[in-house]
């Protein structure tokens, strides 16, 4: 939508241009010769469109300077893996997964309540 935008405020742009701002008649074109218009029109068309979706995908991401991150661990953009396991009040029983993960060496073992 945003591409469709620049290509058309562009070419709003162009007539403008060629036929109030700065009339010049070029080897006896019309003011209006659209095929001079179509490459840059197809450029800025693609400009606008990508610089839309890369704002896009901020936004949806929710990636904006200055954000806090909300990291289980500190050390976990560093140099460690950390995995969350959501107890929701089911048949789990917490000391077993306590001893499986003991089982494979874990560095810590972490409980928070939500």
């Amino acid at each position: 939508a945003l591409g469709l935008f620049g290509a058309g405020a562009k070419v709003g742009f162009e007539y403008w241009a060629s036929w109030l701002d700065w009339p010049v008649n070029v080897g006896g074109k019309p003011w209006d010769s659209l095929p001079a218009f179509v490459p840059l029109t197809f450029e800025i068309m693609v400009l606008f469109a990508g610089v839309s979706t890369v704002i896009a995908l901020f936004i949806v991401s929710k990636l904006y300077p200055g954000k806090k991150p909300q990291l289980i661990s500190p050390r976990v953009t560093n140099d460690q893996f950390a995995l969350a396991f959501e107890h929701t009040g089911g048949n789990v029983n917490v000391a077993e997964v306590y001893d499986l993960l003991k089982g494979y060496n874990v560095v810590e073992i972490e409980e928070r309540v939500a």
